[in-house]
């Protein structure tokens, strides 16, 4: 994984450019209109603050948040806590990541240890996940994935992998120093499609080779790599086995083949980018979009024909509108088995189904993605040679509806001149 330092930056200032270039050109789409349900305390979460999401074996929603963890059955949230008089609760309320192992125990990563939850007792168990000469003298677990053996714990800058059946347990130090901060949000670890353990933390991105038990580290000096911001945010492998990273300073793509890292978004409020840098977290759904959370601009979605960018989607909150997410402050993404979007944000947890609806809603609203019509009652439709749609509304006028194009004339007798009738 190594070239020489000036032929690296070369080849990752010429690819980065090209990169930046395409993104640039990506136009901001309508797409199809989402609704969102939206969970808040009032609904029974524990907590407004969602950090993780992720759904087991049995179809279980887990939700891990800054004061409780949650578990959804489609109607109800079920809440733990840590209680001190009970020796078989959850160690800490702050979660910052879950795993479910291949007997469908669920792991936590929290603010105290590392805790296992036995679904047929009910009970968490605290594992141990440091051993006697830790650097780390605390107990934040910031980050787990598991595999068909192991349990992949990430405490920047050691990695520990434990054996799900025999509980043997390996440590790994990484060459980064111990930054001696506490964070309140984790740092990611994924397991790719080769069986490497991709890691992030605050000094920057590592792989870790199970087989070889070494380090790979990626520096942002030899890598152009994430600015003068080493910070790692997210990470996701995309179906074509490049690594998405998530950053301070906007989204990265490391590509296996070139051995590069390329830049996805330029820093500014240009069409076509992200107008907010730092990149919670990113996912990838079952049509092969991009969707990627951020710290103050909401959700973006990318949509992709033969592999290139076509176009991007922002999704944000506002007050009272249904089709928009409750913050525009996104922690974290998860697709569900039923293509239904999780979104964590710091005002509550939103759903959205994903699947194509075979039915459109055309409805006026404050959402700037919706029909501009006079009036939401509708009196009578008609669709002319043209395929234009006239729609009538009770006592308040006619719209005249272009679908293709959203374009939309209104005739009303409040209006003046050729708009007006009587």
């Amino acid at each position: 994984m190594h070239l020489s330092r000036n032929r690296m930056k070369s080849h990752v200032i010429q690819t980065a450019l090209l990169f930046v270039c395409i993104f640039c050109r990506v136009n901001f789409t309508t797409g199809q209109s989402l609704n969102f349900n939206h969970y808040s305390v009032a609904d029974g979460i524990s907590q407004s603050e969602i950090i993780c999401i992720r759904q087991d074996s049995e179809g279980y929603i887990w939700i891990g948040t800054q004061n409780g963890l949650n578990r959804f059955d489609g109607y109800t949230f079920e809440k733990y806590f840590y209680e001190p008089s009970d020796n078989h609760s959850i160690s800490s309320n702050w979660i910052f990541d879950i795993a479910e192992d291949p007997e469908g125990n669920i792991w936590l990563g929290t603010k105290v240890g590392l805790n296992k939850f036995d679904k047929n007792t009910g009970w968490f168990t605290v594992v141990s996940h440091r051993d006697a000469n830790s650097i780390i003298p605390d107990n934040f677990v910031y980050g787990i994935v598991a595999d068909e053996t192991s349990i992949y714990i990430n405490t920047p800058p050691v990695l520990t992998i434990l054996n799900q059946k025999t509980g043997s347990m390996e440590t790994f130090k990484n060459e980064f120093d111990y930054d001696g901060v506490l964070y309140d949000l984790g740092s990611p670890v994924i397991r790719d499609g080769e069986g490497l353990i991709w890691l992030g933390s605050h000094q920057g991105l590592s792989c870790f080779d199970p087989r070889e038990k070494r380090f790979v580290n990626f520096l942002h000096d030899e890598y152009l790599f994430a600015g003068d911001n080493e910070h790692i945010t997210s990470l996701f492998e995309d179906d074509k086995g490049h690594i998405l990273i998530g950053t301070e300073n906007g989204m990265h793509m490391y590509n296996k083949e070139t051995k590069q890292i390329t830049p996805c978004f330029s820093e500014n409020n240009d069409p076509g980018n992200l107008s907010h840098t730092t990149v919670h977290s990113i996912i990838q759904d079952y049509t092969g979009a991009i969707w990627i959370g951020t710290e103050g601009s909401g959700v973006s979605k990318i949509v992709f024909k033969n592999e290139d960018p076509i176009g991007i989607e922002q999704f944000r909150s506002g007050a009272g509108i249904r089709n928009v997410i409750s913050h525009d402050i996104v922690y974290t993404l998860y697709e569900d088995n039923s293509y239904n979007l999780w979104i964590g944000t710091i005002a509550g947890a939103d759903k959205t189904d994903l699947k194509k609806q075979n039915i459109r809603y055309y409805k006026k609203s404050n959402d700037p993605g919706s029909i501009d019509l006079l009036d939401n009652i509708i009196a009578s439709v008609y669709m002319d040679k043209s395929g234009k749609l006239w729609i009538g509304n009770w006592g308040k006028g006619l719209n005249i509806l272009n679908p293709g194009t959203g374009d939309i004339l209104h005739y009303s007798s409040d209006f003046q001149g050729k708009m007006h009738i009587p």
